[in-house]
């Protein structure tokens, strides 16, 4: 019987013997395999796998058969003979063996290809359709039964505002959580587990997250670990926040509700028909609807059929048809029918069947409306269709893995990336050849640990993040994605088969993630920045560690602090105590879970501030009453004082947008009507705020020259989806002109064939914005006319550095014409040494300060002829400090360098000339001081009176003359000689002169008193030149009163003012200019010694600095001698930058 059983079975059976051998197949597995028995007998088993290693495991396994058991089951991959590979689910037999080689075993095979690949698809849909539908938030838990302590990690600690990655709860504080309605559930669930160890924990409920909001949570888990006895000791699994999926669950019940509570109240009547006559008794709301008198009467069936909507006619007639000669007896249908009541089309649903009524067929039914329903499913088809719109347009891929066979079945964006068709199978060597080369030993390690997975670890068939990677696309640009997945099959061992998972474009992500966290950068440096303080206080004991800054604030040492709550609260201003303490015992008593106040606060630093404190209850007791609170606190005196000043601003900005004339307007193209609203309808027709106009008389009001383009715009918006209209057109307002507006808007209605049914938008009056515009681009023109036409070199260029704009004059300067010359660079047109100064110097500065001053260039001729330029230029940059264009000046210098050459040899040739001419006058002089003083000695005896006194005028005249020469040859070098700038100490250096000139103010008991002179850059032998000639003038020009000299001197904008006073004898300030040319004199020598070119040595050494001086005076009432040096020291003489 057994042998009988074994050639009839419907199922493919191979008998093996113990060395692995083939002694026996059936006709099934012949059929299956595609051998004869023959074929088989005795071939060793490894013939009818696809591949041999498969059975050698299998085999080493002892086919999956466990010890004490006869029995084991695997799903292997079958060979057929003509090469068909097929998934074989396998039941593997001991048996006992017929000849000498002891217990042998039977396979029981059947062929599974279809279902697993039917499977596969189903699942790798259902991974693709819960990653798109489902949030990203997991998290993992295990729980011990017994202490009813757990761990967690990841989502779960952030939900519960727990900062470590892995954390210990109790069950206790699970339920504290979890909302009271659902708490005795969730804890039935578990409690259960402990009693049917071997069912699944899987239940949805609502928890409250740390900052207070209530979400939906998903946890899933099964018991992991045992007790000894075989009792339930450990629960392991995923929670995952599931609050927006369960939004569109509630949503779309609440739709199914709708609809169900709108058939069941819009019974509309009921309806008995005699199908043979076709006569129609309307009982009810039906009466009224087709335009009948309320009272019981017969119509015709024609009568009903002819209101019924012409799309929907034919069914209804059809089905009446039916009814009529007997093929049908039932009637259902949906159909429109033009309701007397409204003059509109309302939805109806007819029911009915065909019932015998004493040997007649009679058919009756009942009429639902079912308008609004209709409504609904259209919206709900318009949603569904951006549901599914936004799937195909979040450009993600699914994939499914052989894990045996390392191959990936692949649709959507992993298609797309590797150009081929969905559905297509591709082996993970293709997948990680679009890999970069550091990223391809990461992605294998991922996709590894599926291989070794088993149905018996916690995490089997959990979904897993793969991670991020970057892969290359087919255009060469790279791609960043994202994927997940998980086990979706096991093997009959216990071993991972398949897994499936979806992959997701997240490069745009990752470009915001890293503007995220630049973002993040600049946020914790400005917070840094801004000063604030953290704390942490104890709501029992009252005991708060603050941060240094808080600290700070209470007067306590630098550092970190522990204080009360007392200590703090002593700062506070009494009339902002009630509210800072009744916001503190709130939180105390549990009334609230956040503080957010602001009030004054004596500062240790800084006196009266305006704190902002706020924080948040971060810890719980057992009981849930608030343990801890941490918060911060910010001195926000300055901003809010600012938020003072703004809002007086955005008053002023309510007022001004309140009064703009703006309007609505909304058209309905079924009625051709356009319902207008807002201040235009006044400014237009000089009326109320609301008129509703037909569509014609408001095209009538539009000015001929733009009904073209409005025209053009309309058509576009009716034929097209989701477009907005924005036209700009003029007018005819009250008085009768036409005024420019601005309309913007879009259809918003549609009926079901697409037409448009209405549109809205709105409309403003930007006539003053247009004529702004015209005389905006008229003053650009006219701008670039004076700009090419201007007698000046100029031209702008872009901030890559080429050239825009260029003016007239620059091109017949320089020789080129426009076209030669715009889109070129700047430095195009300069000397090499030039160039390279600009490049690498005079750009970057113009680029970094916004601008140059008197910058020397060469310039070429286009003739080649090099030109010398001194360039001015500024910078333009747009609202974000960005740079835009420069606008530059150029004035040709050539001439005048070659003029300062010319100046400076001549000045050269003076000074030689001098120098030969004070010797040549000077060895004269000599000589005649030398012989009448010889005259004098010896011969004075013999001349009379009159002869002395000749011989010491000569003598005199010769001493005075060498001295003019002297002080002229001074005078002269003064102008030429090289400056050598150092520190000079002003004060100190007065000191030194007042000892030299202390012989002469002894005598004349002048008292010198200087203030606070400056340290500064300068000329330490000029500064002593006019220091020295203006402190010896006023000990000199003395009145009758002993001489009273000051300095001083005061810091400027651009450099030091100094002053040099005295109370002397003063002068007229007719001579204020004479006085400071050489060998003027307001006075004889007899009554004042001297040469008259000491004040002009003094200008001569001011101008030399490059400062000024002037002087201040009356008669008799002293003199006040003032002069400026600036911070920057004069170039030297002829240097034309």
């Amino acid at each position: 019987m057994q042998r009988a059983l074994f050639a009839s079975s419907p199922l493919a059976i191979l008998e093996l013997d113990a060395r692995g051998a083939i002694s026996a197949v059936n006709a099934a597995a012949s059929d299956l395999l595609g051998y004869d028995r023959a074929d088989l007998s005795g071939k060793r088993a490894q013939i009818v796998f696809a591949d041999a290693r498969t059975y050698d495991r299998l085999e080493n396994e002892h086919f999956n058969i466990p010890d004490g058991m006869t029995e084991g089951r695997f799903t292997a991959r079958y060979r057929t003979r003509n090469s068909r590979v097929f998934d074989g689910e396998t039941v593997a037999v001991r048996a006992a063996g017929q000849g000498a080689y002891g217990t042998g075993t039977l396979f029981f095979i059947r062929d599974v290809t279809a279902e697993l690949s039917l499977k596969a698809k189903l699942e790798a849909s259902d991974i693709q359709l819960r990653a798109a539908l489902a949030s990203a938030n997991e998290g993992a838990f295990s729980l011990n039964l017994v202490t009813r302590l757990g761990s967690t990690r990841g989502f779960i600690n952030e939900f519960l505002g727990i900062i470590s990655a892995d954390a210990t709860i109790s069950l206790e504080r699970w339920l504290e959580i979890t909302a009271p309605e659902d708490r005795e559930r969730l804890s039935h669930a578990i409690e259960t587990l402990r009693t049917h160890p071997t069912q699944s924990l899987d239940i949805v409920f609502k928890a409250q997250r740390a900052d207070g909001e209530w979400r939906w949570l998903h946890m899933r888990g099964k018991v992991t670990e045992f007790t000894r006895e075989g009792h339930a000791l450990r629960i392991s699994g995923v929670v995952a926040d599931t609050t927006e999926r369960q939004a569109l669950e509630d949503k779309l019940a609440a739709r199914e509700r709708q609809l169900a509570d709108a058939i069941e109240s819009g019974s509309s009547g009921v309806w008995e028909m005699d199908p043979v006559n076709r006569r129609v008794t309307p009982i009810g709301p039906i009466r009224a609807m087709l335009g009948l008198d309320d009272e019981p009467q017969e119509i015709n069936s024609k009568t009903w059929l002819d209101s019924i909507h012409k799309d929907d006619r034919a069914e209804m007639t059809r089905q009446v048809q039916g009814l009529a000669d007997g093929s049908r007896d039932m009637l259902e249908a949906e159909y429109r029918l033009w309701d007397a009541r409204t003059d509109s089309w309302t939805w109806l649903r007819s029911r009915g069947s065909v019932k015998a009524d004493s040997g007649n067929r009679v058919a009756a039914g009942v009429l639902v409306d079912i308008t609004e329903r209709k409504l609904l499913e259209r919206k709900l088809v318009e949603t569904e269709r951006l549901m599914r719109e936004g799937l195909e347009g979040a450009n993600d891929g699914a994939w499914s893995l052989d894990i045996e066979r390392g191959q990936l079945r692949i649709s959507g964006l992993l298609s797309r990336l590797l150009e081929r068709e969905d559905g297509s199978t591709v082996s993970l060597d293709d997948w990680f050849a679009l890999l970069p080369t550091d990223a391809e030993p990461i992605a294998r390690g991922r996709f590894g640990r599926f291989t070794g997975q088993t149905r018996d670890e916690p995490s089997a068939g959990a979904s897993h993040s793969l991670g991020r990677f970057r892969v290359i696309g087919p255009d060469s640009s790279e791609v960043w994605l994202q994927s997940r997945g998980r086990i979706v099959e096991w093997t009959s061992d216990g071993r991972a088969a398949r897994a499936a998972g979806i992959v997701s474009n997240i490069t745009e992500e990752r470009r915001l993630e890293r503007a995220l966290a630049e973002s993040d950068r600049r946020l914790r440096e400005a917070l840094l920045a801004a000063g604030e303080g953290a704390w942490r206080i104890n709501l029992k004991t009252r005991v708060a560690e603050v941060s240094a800054i808080i600290a700070a604030m209470m007067g306590l040492p630098a550092g970190d602090a522990r204080v009360t709550y007392d200590d703090w609260e002593e700062r506070v201003h009494r009339d902002d105590l009630d509210l800072a303490r009744a916001s503190f015992e709130a939180l105390r008593a549990g009334e609230r879970d956040s503080i957010d106040v602001v009030f004054r606060y004596q500062s240790e630093a800084d006196g009266w501030i305006r704190v902002h404190n706020r924080g948040r209850v971060s810890e719980r007791d057992k009981d849930g009453r608030p343990s801890f609170a941490t918060g911060f606190v910010a001195d926000i005196s300055e901003r809010l004082s600012t938020q003072e000043a703004l809002a007086d601003r955005e008053q002023q900005l309510f007022q001004a947008v309140t009064a703009a004339a703006l309007g609505t307007w909304r058209i309905d193209l079924v009625a051709r009507t356009i319902d207008l609203r807002g201040t235009i309808v006044a400014e237009l027709f000089g009326a109320d705020e609301t008129r509703t106009i037909p569509l014609d008389e408001w095209r009538e009001r539009i000015h001929p020259a733009d009904m073209a383009g409005v025209d053009a715009s309309v058509a576009h918006i009716l034929t097209t989806c989701d477009v907005q209209a924005d036209d700009q057109y003029r007018l005819r307002d009250l008085n009768g002109d036409y005024v420019w507006h601005r309309s913007t808007g879009r259809i918003i209605e549609r009926a079901d064939d697409g037409r448009a049914i209405a549109a809205s938008g709105v409309l403003w009056n930007i006539d003053a914005t247009r004529r702004l515009e015209s005389m905006m681009t008229e003053e650009r023109a006219r701008f670039e006319r004076i700009y090419r036409a201007t007698p000046a070199m100029m031209h702008t260029i872009d901030n890559d550095g080429f050239i825009v704009e260029v003016s007239d004059f620059w091109l017949t300067h320089l020789g080129y014409k426009r076209a030669e010359v715009i889109g070129r660079r700047s430095v195009d047109f300069l000397d090499p040494e030039s160039r390279k100064r600009a490049v690498e110097v005079e750009l970057p500065k113009l680029f970094r300060v916004g601008e140059n001053i008197n910058t020397p260039y060469r310039f070429i001729r286009k003739t080649g002829e090099p030109i010398d330029v001194l360039l001015s230029s500024f910078l333009e940059r747009d609202s974000e400090g960005k740079p835009l264009r420069s606008y530059a000046i150029l004035t040709d210098v050539s001439e005048l360098r070659a003029i300062n050459e010319q100046l400076e040899r001549t000045n050269r040739e003076l000074d030689r000339f001098a120098t030969v001419a004070s010797h040549d006058l000077q060895e004269p002089l000599r000589k005649v001081a030398a012989f009448s003083s010889l005259v004098k000695r010896r011969y004075s005896d013999k001349l009379d009176e009159d002869g002395v006194r000749s011989l010491d005028f000569l003598a005199d005249a010769a001493q005075r003359m060498q001295r003019l020469i002297n002080e002229l040859l001074s005078y002269s070098k003064l102008s030429s000689q090289p400056l050598n700038l150092a520190t000079v100490d002003t004060g100190a250096l007065v000191n030194e002169i007042t000892d030299q000139l202390e012989t002469a103010i002894t005598e004349n008991k002048a008292r010198i008193t200087a203030r606070e002179l400056p340290v500064i850059e300068s000329d330490r032998v000029l500064l002593t030149q006019i220091l020295q000639n203006l402190i010896s003038n006023a000990v000199k020009y003395r009145g009758d009163a002993d001489p009273e000299i000051s300095l001083s001197a005061r810091e400027t904008e651009t450099g030091w003012c100094f002053t040099v006073a005295d109370n002397g004898i003063g002068l007229d300030m007719r001579f204020a200019e004479k006085i400071f040319a050489p060998f003027q004199r307001l006075h004889t020598r007899e009554q004042y010694e001297g040469t008259g070119i000491g004040l002009a040595v003094v200008r001569q050494a001011v101008e030399r600095l490059g400062g000024t001086i002037r002087v201040e005076s009356e008669p008799e009432k002293g003199a006040r001698f003032i002069f400026d040096l600036p911070n920057t020291p004069p170039k030297p003489r002829g240097d034309t930058s």
